[in-house]
């Protein structure tokens, strides 16, 4: 398991005072309630190979297996509809199981692979209407040279996050650096270390927080809506020489051409 200053969640709630936090909670919570932009998550832990398969529930449909029971017919059907409506049928026709009901880009081309790239990531115009003081929020970060992808992750009720790794860190040489907000600390993430079969939950009153994302990680299912705003950009050189990261990796000057 990869670390931060030998601790597997490292705290940062210095960075974001409750006042802070409370408005930024009432600002989201309103934003997703008026958004259009949301769609389902990609949901293929399982079949990509980075799903921690001591703690999968197979009653659970994986999305890459929803995708190999679509009929010709079907497929051909879907060669017109929008990632969004191919997500929503996926699920609705073939029970496939989406960890997040809503993912929500603050800023265009934010997909994982290219979510610390910084160029062409000026806030969409929803955001910018929905979202103006989160957005701002974000820039005044002072761990970050640049910003790349700002993405709201939501979780509905009774709903969990399948225990997983966002790549193979055999594939993904980066240690990716981003910053994870919880607004209202009610979200029961863990990071996970299969070598002890332990949970390393995120304390209740910690509301920012690094991890590294190539661990295996999950949420606990909750009777209620929970979300997390992820930031993922560049850390300053002084930030990044602060944290002691027990991953050797490249570094990630490549990714930083330009500033948002």
């Amino acid at each position: 398991m990869f670390t931060y200053n030998d601790e597997p969640i490292l705290d940062m709630s210095k960075l974001v005072s409750a006042e802070t936090m409370a408005a930024l909670d009432r600002e989201i919570v309103i934003g997703l309630a008026k958004s259009t932009d949301s769609f389902f998550s990609v949901g293929h832990e399982l079949t990509r190979g980075d799903a921690e398969l001591s703690l999968y529930d197979h009653s659970f449909k994986d999305v890459g297996i929803a995708e190999k029971e679509l009929e010709p017919w079907e497929v051909e059907a879907m060669r017109s509809m929008t990632y969004a409506e191919k997500q929503k049928y996926l699920r609705y026709a073939k029970g496939a199981y989406h960890p997040w009901s809503v993912c929500l880009p603050l800023t265009p081309d934010s997909s994982w692979m290219r979510k610390m790239k910084t160029e062409n990531k000026t806030p969409l115009p929803e955001a910018q209407k929905l979202f103006p003081r989160t957005l701002e929020f974000v820039q005044t970060l002072t761990i970050f040279e640049s910003v790349g992808r700002i993405c709201i992750f939501g979780i509905d009720p009774g709903q969990h996050v399948t225990c997983h790794r966002d790549l193979d860190p055999n594939i993904w040489s980066i240690n990716d650096e981003l910053l994870m907000l919880s607004p209202r600390g009610n979200k029961k993430f863990y990071v996970y270390d299969p070598r002890t079969k332990t949970k390393h939950y995120v304390p209740s009153d910690v509301r920012a927080y690094i991890f590294h994302d190539l661990n295996y990680h999950g949420v606990d299912a909750l009777p209620y809506f929970t979300y997390t705003l992820r930031i993922d950009g560049i850390y300053t050189d002084e930030f990044r020489n602060s944290l002691n990261c027990s991953r050797q990796a490249k570094p990630t000057s490549e990714y930083s051409d330009r500033r948002v």
